[in-house]
């Protein structure tokens, strides 16, 4: 989740002209992937730089470190779109969605060039063509991510060799299968048919395999839904919560200023006010 910037919702193909001799550096949430459409940049980061050709893609983890410069000889048209791993709550389990965040927050950051004749390159560049309904297009764009970080995705020999008699490894497996958003309202006792130990040992196991207790893990979630509801929906605050799995508004708000450091009213009129005022940055640089 993300306290400050603009919000942009992810899965959602933006363009950006940069002008001649100007950079973008991408304020990059989870996973950016980034396809030139017309014109000649480059991408740069410390003691690198590459020519990024029309029509290839840069897919690049969250610790990006470098800038997208276009050439002096005229703008440059680019696509990008933004994965956020803790956004597809109702998809990744929690395992999955460690296993991304961990990966995006890797230094170097992790950066895969696609040539333009890269298959997944032409999809891309398809996708921004396509006159699909919104739904089918996030269906594509998943697919089309998830695909790619198969390797991050995939469980390691070590994991599927796990002795499933015992708790801890019964916990890892129901990690793994459950989709996250289905703890949002679910307790720790709900599990214990499935793990087959006692509630405090489940407790404990939780907390040593997530890094944090089951009720912080649900707070996360719910707070993340939260989010993406007070910037894309025009529904009451307490609507919101109720819908975000929280029990009382009170209880909401302060959860959410605990987090964010504002109320969920004032985050969301922040979010609204840089979003009707956002100017793209793009810094001239000098002849």
């Amino acid at each position: 989740m993300h306290s400050e910037g603009t919000f942009e919702p992810h899965l959602v193909i933006n363009h950006i002209t940069l002008p001649p001799a100007s950079e973008w550096a991408p304020q990059i949430r989870g996973w950016a992937w980034i396809l030139p459409l017309k014109g000649i940049c480059y991408w740069q980061q410390p003691a690198e730089t590459k020519e990024l050709l029309a029509g290839s893609v840069l897919v690049v983890g969250g610790a990006f470190p470098g800038v997208i410069r276009s050439s002096r000889l005229g703008e440059t048209l680019l696509a990008y779109f933004f994965v956020e791993p803790e956004n597809l709550a109702g998809l990744l389990s929690l395992t999955e969605q460690a296993r991304l965040q961990r990966a995006a927050a890797r230094k170097p950051a992790p950066v895969r060039l696609l040539g333009p004749e890269d298959p997944v390159a032409g999809r891309y560049k398809a996708l921004c063509q396509t006159t699909a309904s919104d739904a089918l297009l996030r269906l594509q764009l998943i697919q089309m991510f998830l695909e790619l970080m198969d390797s991050e995705l995939r469980d390691d020999s070590a994991e599927r060799a796990i002795d499933t008699t015992d708790a801890r490894a019964r916990l890892r497996v129901l990690l793994k299968q459950m989709a996250a958003a289905q703890l949002l309202d679910l307790s720790l006792t709900d599990l214990l048919p499935r793990v087959q130990c006692s509630l405090r040992h489940l407790s404990r196991l939780f907390r040593e395999e997530t890094g944090m207790s089951f009720r912080e893990k649900q707070i996360e979630l719910r707070l993340t839904r939260a989010c993406h509801l007070l910037a894309t929906t025009s529904d009451r605050v307490i609507d919101i919560a109720l819908a975000s799995g929280f029990q009382s508004g009170s209880f909401f708000n302060l959860a959410f200023k605990d987090r964010f450091g504002v109320s969920p009213g004032h985050w969301r009129r922040q979010k609204k006010l840089k979003g009707t005022a956002r100017q793209r940055i793009v810094r001239m640089l000098p002849l």
